[in-house]
């Protein structure tokens, strides 16, 4: 090989190689805004081992499931799952009971029935099921719970309303509402920044964001109320809202996700409505809409798209063709989401994880840097013809 053919093919294996590291690392640019350019993933399917009809609610990083399982002549239970170990976490008296927040540390929330026909919220921890309302000397409610233990849900005041707190180191503090007379919160962030829902001094329903001391009032697509459902540590927000189309038309709840002060309409699988139930760091959000065909299917919204997440499923996978999946419950930030479906070979409710097998959750492109490289790859083609064509050395 002359020296001529050794150094361009040097330089193109280099050029490869910086293009591959481009396509695989965040630029600080695109890490910035917030901006990154991802693939739509792929997933691979796994039914959770439970032994009962079930949904999930939540899922952690390290992938414990929380939510509820339905036991016949029993009653429906909040049920912990982790590494194929399913523990159910009973009631508080009464036969049914609903986990709606767990963290890596074992600790799970929720709401369950009382002995006295009433339902309360409840905190797990160390193997025990508490009355939440007995722990901090109130009826309460209790959604979310973030690492640290902070817990978020709607406590009953004084004057009998219902308020959204957050509880921390055995202190409960009331965040007040938008104007009206009661709010709850639905979830809250390891900063604690907390979302849900209030009512506005106008009777309206309005999603909020609590952060520094003050509840924020973060808006609708156009028309009356809003739910705040999840927020993620940029203190992104995801729901549903009601709107106005740009034709002036009322449109039925949309999913939405709320970030840098834009609430940003995620649209519908074709039909009329949908939810979004979660939101990663990367701003990929999972939820539930009504297909073009009236049916109820989970989806994925990433690169400013929605997918239905049955048609992300991989090819071969041997669940694919027996699963219809109708809720993405959650979704962590390694990109992998716990959705509920039906076995329609069993015609049961159960619990799936979705795994990415692509770098669709975590990669991104800088197209600069592409483009940068892409003519670095035509000078050096055309600096290796001129030098040949004057016998030059090259490199």
């Amino acid at each position: 090989m002359t020296r001529l053919k050794l150094c361009f093919a040097r330089a193109i294996v280099m050029t490869t190689g910086a293009v591959a590291l481009a396509l695989l690392t965040p630029s600080q640019h695109s890490m910035a805004a917030g901006q990154w350019f991802t693939l739509v993933p792929r997933y691979s399917l796994t039914e959770v081992e439970l032994s009962s009809p079930a949904r999930a609610s939540v899922l952690t990083d390290s992938e414990v499931v929380a939510g509820r399982a339905c036991y016949p002549g029993i009653g429906c239970h909040a049920f912990y799952y982790k590494d194929g170990n399913v523990r159910d976490l009973g009631t508080l008296g009464g036969h049914d009971s609903w986990a709606h927040g767990a963290n890596d540390r074992g600790q799970v929330v929720g709401d369950s029935e009382t002995g006295q026909s009433s339902i309360g919220g409840f905190l797990y921890q160390d193997g025990v099921l508490q009355d939440f309302g007995a722990l901090v000397g109130m009826l309460a409610t209790a959604h979310g719970i973030n690492k640290q233990g902070q817990v978020t849900g709607g406590a009953t005041t004084s004057d009998f309303y219902t308020h959204a707190y957050v509880y921390n180191d055995g202190v409960v503090h009331d965040l007040g509402t938008l104007g009206g007379s009661w709010s709850e919160g639905l979830a809250i962030n390891d900063r604690g920044n907390v979302t849900g829902y209030s009512a506005t001094s106008d009777q309206n329903v309005r999603a909020f964001i609590y952060r520094d001391g003050v509840m924020e009032d973060i808006g609708t697509l156009g028309c009356c109320n809003s739910l705040g459902s999840d927020i993620n540590e940029r203190g992104d927000v995801t729901g549903q809202s009601a709107g106005i189309d740009s034709e002036g038309n009322f449109f039925a709840d949309h999913a939405f996700l709320y970030s840098n002060g834009v609430m940003r309409d995620l649209g519908t699988l074709g039909g009329y409505f949908s939810i979004g139930s979660a939101v990663n760091d990367s701003r990929q959000v999972t939820g539930n809409s009504i297909t073009e065909h009236g049916e109820y299917h989970a989806f994925l919204y990433v690169n400013g798209a929605m997918h239905d997440l049955n048609d992300l499923i991989e090819s071969d996978d041997p669940l694919r063709l027996h699963v219809t999946l109708y809720e993405g419950a959650d979704i962590n930030d390694h990109g992998v989401i716990v959705a509920n479906g039906r076995n329609t070979q069993t015609g049961q409710d159960m619990v799936y994880v979705l795994r990415p097998v692509n770098n669709g959750g975590g990669g991104s492109i800088d197209w600069q840097t592409i483009c940068l490289l892409a003519l670095f790859v035509a000078w050096s083609t055309y600096s290796g013809f001129m030098a040949r064509r004057h016998g030059q050395a090259y490199c």
